[in-house]
C-alpha cells in the first residue's frame, strides 16, 4: 500500500504552566509517526511539506533509518521552517502563535506522486493548499482522499496570533473529500452552531457518500457514514485506561491511523476505535512520540500485532 500525506510540517515550542519549556517536531510529524506505526514493512509512505532551510537536514535525518518513509516530497524552501509557539495559561485555555508561515503548496507539486492508494490533507496550517489545489486534486484523483479540517477554522493575525474564523466555501472542501475529520470546535465554526451534526452533514454531504469523524477528546469520537442519502452515527468511547498529559498531536495521529486502517479493513468502527487508542497514546508521551514508540504501546494496549 502507498499513501500520500501532505501537510506541513512544524517546529512547536511550548510554554507551560510552571514555566517550563520544550521543543519538538510537530505538525505533520504526528501524523507521519502515527502513519508509520501502522504501516507494514511493504507499504510506502509518502509525506508532501515544505521544509525550511534551517531544519531540513534535521527532518531528512529523522526517518532517514526507515525504508517505508519516502523523501522526495520534503521540499526545501529558503526561509525559516513555520514554527508554532503555544502559551499556555491554564490547562484548558492557550495562545497559539504561528511564526514565520511558509506559502501553499501548488498542485503541480504532488502530480508525480498520485500512483497510491490513499491521500491524506492535514490542513496543519490552514493554508498548506488552497480550494483550487483540492478541487483539481478530486477531478484527478479516484483513489480515496481524507481531509483534515484542523487549521481552516483559525486565520493569523498580524503577530501570528491565532484565532477562530468563519471558513469561506466549506461545502466546496467538502465537496473534496471522501473521509472529513474535525473537531467539536471546529464543527461550531464551520456550521455557525446552528445544527446538530447529523442534520448539518446531510445537508453538505447528501450528494456523495462520505465518512466524517467528530473526533471529541476525552469522550472520544463520533463517525457518520452517509451511505444513498441516509446516515448512520457510530460512537466510539476513548480508551480510559491511557491517561492522556499532551493532546498536542492526538487529532493527526487519529487521521491517520484512521484513513489507513480504513482502507484496509472498510470497517468504520474497527478503524475509529484503533484511532482513538492511538491517538491517547499519542497524548500519553509528551512532545512527539516516534513510531516505534507507539508500535509498541498499541499494541500493549490493544493486544494486536499491528
Amino acid at each position: 500500500m502507498k499513501i500520500l500525506l501532505v501537510g506541513t510540517v512544524v517546529k512547536d515550542k511550548i510554554l507551560f504552566l510552571d514555566k517550563s519549556q520544550t521543543e519538538s517536531f510537530g505538525g505533520l510529524t504526528h501524523s507521519i509517526n502515527a502513519a508509520l506505526a501502522v504501516c507494514q514493512s511493504e507499504d510506502r509512505l509518502i509525506p508532501v511539506s515544505r521544509i525550511g532551510a534551517d531544519i531540513y537536514s534535521e527532518v531528512i535525518q529523522i526517518w532517514q533509518n526507515d525504508d517505508r518513509l519516502v523523501t522526495e516530497g520534503f521540499i526545501p524552501i529558503n526561509q525559516k521552517n513555520n514554527c508554532v509557539e503555544l502559551i499556555y495559561l491554564d490547562a484548558n485555555e492557550r495562545i497559539e502563535k504561528s511564526l514565520f508561515p511558509m506559502p501553499p503548496l501548488k498542485f503541480e507539486e504532488i502530480e508525480s506522486f498520485l500512483d497510491v492508494d490513499l491521500i491524506l490533507v492535514n490542513l496543519i496550517s490552514g493554508w498548506d493548499v488552497d480550494l483550487d489545489f483540492m478541487q483539481k486534486l478530486r477531478m484527478t484523483y479516484n483513489g480515496l482522499i481524507a481531509l483534515d479540517i484542523h487549521s481552516l477554522t483559525l486565520e493569523r493575525l498580524s503577530d501570528g496570533t491565532r484565532c477562530l474564523k468563519p471558513v469561506k466555501d466549506i461545502h466546496s472542501w467538502l465537496d473534496c473529500a471522501d473521509i472529513i475529520q474535525l473537531n467539536e470546535h471546529e464543527f461550531e465554526i464551520i456550521s455557525n452552531g446552528a445544527a446538530h451534526p447529523k442534520i448539518f452533514f446531510m445537508q453538505t454531504c447528501v450528494q456523495t457518500d462520505k465518512i466524517i469523524n467528530l473526533t471529541k477528546g476525552a469522550d472520544g469520537s463520533e463517525s457518520y457514514r452517509i451511505n444513498n442519502g441516509r446516515c448512520e452515527v457510530i460512537r466510539n468511547s476513548a480508551n480510559k485506561a491511557i491517561k492522556v498529559i499532551d493532546p498536542i498531536g492526538c487529532g493527526d495521529t487519529f487521521f491517520a491511523v484512521f484513513g489507513i486502517n480504513y482502507i484496509r479493513t472498510k470497517d468504520v468502527q474497527l478503524s475509529a476505535v484503533r484511532a482513538n487508542t492511538l491517538a491517547a497514546v499519542a497524548g500519553s508521551i509528551a512532545g512527539s512520540a516516534d513510531s516505534a514508540t507507539l508500535r509498541n504501546q498499541i499494541c500493549l494496549y490493544t493486544r494486536e500485532d499491528v
